[in-house]
């Protein structure tokens, strides 16, 4: 399966469409802006920030789940998740995936201070949280296969040294995970949460976070 395939695969796995605010949120674009995979030909490595807004967003969209979003929030709002499968591939396409002790010993999260993280020992985080997280690995597998079988989630603590949000996804700026020798970045703002703008003169659509057309140069309604 080529890596192409396979994000395909996740975003399809988790996507739909749900309401946040006063607009509607795409769960697909926020999974694109919040995963990340190796540029490593040679490696099956997916990294995937699963901020608390993407759980308050997919939920809301079924009424039958929607009380369930202030649960699984409550359980996670201490920390910074993140879900991250890392193997090699072999020469004849299998994957032997790295364990989670080893990956959480090569794992660190660099803020827009440049200030490192790493993950939290399983002594720093709640029994709740544990077996929550616990459930969601079935989930994984039975979607993913092999790869969601060995995805495994790592916390962070959920505050900088500032005793502000580590990564929050309305904030300008942007963070970095190192993974072994590889070093992932993302963007942020996340425009996926924001309302998109308008052109003036055409009325397309663009980027909530963003002030002027791409295209036209005028000011975004």
């Amino acid at each position: 399966m080529t890596k192409h395939a396979l994000l395909t695969l996740v975003a399809a796995a988790f996507c739909l469409q749900s309401f946040a605010q006063d607009f509607t949120v795409n769960l697909n674009r926020l999974i694109n802006e919040t995963q990340l995979v190796s540029e490593d030909q040679d490696r099956m490595r997916l990294v995937w920030w699963i901020p608390n807004e993407y759980w308050e967003v997919s939920l809301a969209a079924d009424p039958a789940t929607a009380g369930e979003a202030a649960n699984i929030v409550a359980v996670l709002k201490d920390y910074t998740v993140f879900a991250i499968a890392d193997g090699e591939i072999g020469s004849f396409g299998g994957v032997t995936y790295v364990s989670k002790e080893m990956l959480s010993d090569n794992l660190t999260i660099i803020d827009q201070h440049g200030d490192k993280f790493k993950p939290l020992s399983d002594k720093k985080v709640s029994e709740d949280t544990k077996i929550f997280l616990s459930m969601m690995k079935p989930v994984f597998a039975s979607m993913m296969g092999p790869m969601g079988e060995n995805m495994h989630f790592m916390l962070f603590t959920n505050e900088n040294l500032e005793g502000k949000r580590l990564l929050d996804p309305f904030a300008e700026g942007g963070f970095s995970v190192s993974v072994f020798d590889e070093k992932l970045n993302w963007e942020l703002p996340l425009g996926s949460l924001f309302k998109p703008k308008k052109c003036p003169i055409d009325g397309k659509e663009w980027n909530g976070t963003w002030s002027f057309c791409p295209k036209h140069g005028e000011k975004l309604q």
